[in-house]
């Protein structure tokens, strides 16, 4: 009766009125969980954690103009505000202020042939492993061990006893992620190490160098005739990201392996590098390199840099992060 006179009236059941004696109890539902990050990113203070996550938000928004097919899409209009501040700051040659971090940017990426969409969530805020804690602490996020993980090391900054806090450093990263529960035999760890400020690493190999340098998405700041003029076109292996580039062997993807490979070898030949390799394989860790310079140079004068911004291969950690995902 009260079906047929619901479809009429167009209204609902009445709801029974809970009496004080009823036995049964309200089950108040739990809040949803926050979003899972798609690439962590970890980072010791003064390491440059900030200025890479904004040249990377700037790139990840420029490389639209080279990628016929691909797009960035912001998830929310406070996400493309935020966003946008960022390119100003960055147009005014501003500096991330001290402390500026407890940002999330979370993003959709469209349309990448070799990846299909992914969305892309990363968090800008206290360090949960290099910060202090063990990965969940008040105020920080609980990594995500089960995504890559993107490790940015300041050499310049290690200073003279730089073997020996490379390991240390190391060392907190493995007990963070063993005490969180992951197995490292069953469900190996994927690791990027992205060397950051690599503009200033002194003794950086000329062809490692080269490499940063010659990085041609940094070119997407430019002008378009500025790109033609460095023979950046429409079909340039560069960038295109599919299985038929990469076989190729011109293709970004490719450069990015070599560039792994040289590192490696590099690293490999100094005592914190060999103490990297050593505790990597006993640990199982899937290991990747790559070097990066979110500002292009060092040059600042009140809070400022001098010259303009210029994100060189910022865009390599997700690059090794959507390969390492999607094997």
């Amino acid at each position: 009766m009260w079906v047929w006179l619901e479809k009429l009236l167009g209204q609902t059941p009445p709801v029974p009125p809970v009496l004080d004696n009823d036995p049964t109890p309200i089950v108040i539902p739990p809040p949803p969980l926050p979003p899972m990050t798609t690439l962590e990113v970890l980072s010791s203070p003064g390491h440059g954690k900030t200025s890479f996550l904004w040249g990377l938000m700037f790139m990840v928004r420029q490389l639209s103009r080279a990628w016929p097919q691909y797009d960035a899409q912001s998830r929310d209009l406070g996400m493309e505000n935020a966003i946008e501040s960022l390119r100003q700051a960055m147009v005014n040659r501003e500096l991330p202020r001290e402390g500026a971090g407890d940002r999330s940017y979370h993003l959709l990426l469209r349309q990448m042939e070799r990846w299909k969409d992914q969305p892309l969530l990363i968090k800008d805020d206290r360090d949960p492993v290099f910060g202090g804690g063990n990965g969940a602490a008040p105020g920080r996020h609980e990594v995500n061990w089960g995504v890559p993980v993107c490790w940015l090391l300041s050499l310049s900054d290690l200073g003279k006893d730089g073997a020996q806090l490379f390991d240390v450093e190391l060392n907190k990263l493995v007990h963070a992620r063993r005490n969180s529960g992951w197995s490292f035999e069953t469900q190996p760890l994927q690791l990027i190490i992205a060397l950051t400020k690599a503009d200033r690493i002194p003794n950086l190999p000329h062809g490692l160098r080269r490499y940063l340098k010659d990085d041609p998405l940094a070119t997407e700041v430019k002008a378009e005739s500025e790109l033609l003029a460095h023979g950046v076109k429409p079909g340039n292996p560069a960038f295109r990201f599919d299985d038929r580039a990469v076989q190729s062997g011109e293709s970004y993807l490719n450069h990015l392996w070599e560039a792994h490979r040289q590192i490696a070898d590099w690293l490999g030949s100094t005592l914190a590098g060999s103490l990297l390799a050593r505790r990597a394989g006993a640990q199982h860790i899937d290991l990747r390199f790559c070097l990066v310079s979110a500002t292009g140079s060092d040059l600042r004068s009140d809070g400022h840099l001098e010259a303009h911004w210029r994100p060189y291969r910022v865009l390599d950690p997700l690059f090794w992060a959507l390969e390492l995902a999607n094997r």
